[in-house]
């Protein structure tokens, strides 16, 4: 019901995806009714750094991993403003972590915005995204903040129906506690 209610809420394309043997499979989607609208399959496989669902995925990576997966898939060009330097593609996985959330603009598609957020299981391991992708043109700058909203709250609802549990210490740092629960 999740992507359900978060594709009726944003009215556009919602994907779901995971990283597999090193690269981005969609495992999920719902199509908005927007006239125009972005759409892959489920089992389509990409490299793992494609959209806002790939970046939103490897930010929650370890270091060497990302290297790693770097190595074996290097950057390329694939959209006006796609990221080709490692370097700086490594500062945007460092801002997806501080803000909870990918934003993209023709990164991966020329005139679409991607927004992602990453879905956490019971012990805080990030194992999914979520994320919807839409013409530009078609929002607002009030609407955008709506649907990083929507695409963060959904994110949460599915990590904390999986078990996660996150909570605020005093200074603001996270602390991650899984569920327990009685059988």
């Amino acid at each position: 019901p999740f992507l359900d209610q978060l594709e009726a809420a944003v009215n556009h394309t919602v994907l779901m995806a995971i990283l597999e043997e090193g690269e981005l499979v969609y495992i999920d989607k719902r199509e908005g009714n927007e006239p125009i609208r972005l759409t892959s399959e489920i089992g389509k496989r990409r490299p793992p750094f494609f959209g806002m669902l790939g970046k939103t995925l490897m930010a929650y990576l370890p270091e060497k991993e990302v290297e790693r997966l770097l190595r074996r898939y290097p950057l390329e060009k694939v959209a006006p403003r796609s990221i080709t330097d490692s370097k700086r593609f490594k500062r945007s996985l460092k801002e997806i972590r501080e803000r909870g959330h990918a934003y993209e603009y023709s990164e991966a598609v020329e005139g679409v915005i991607g927004i992602a957020a990453p879905v956490r299981n019971h012990l805080g391991k990030v194992v999914a995204a979520i994320g919807t992708a839409f013409p530009a043109f078609s929002v607002d700058d009030r609407r955008i903040k709506e649907i990083i909203h929507l695409v963060t709250d959904t994110a949460q609802e599915i990590s904390l129906s999986l078990g996660f549990i996150e909570l605020l210490k005093e200074g603001g740092r996270r602390e991650v506690r899984s569920k327990s629960y009685k059988l």
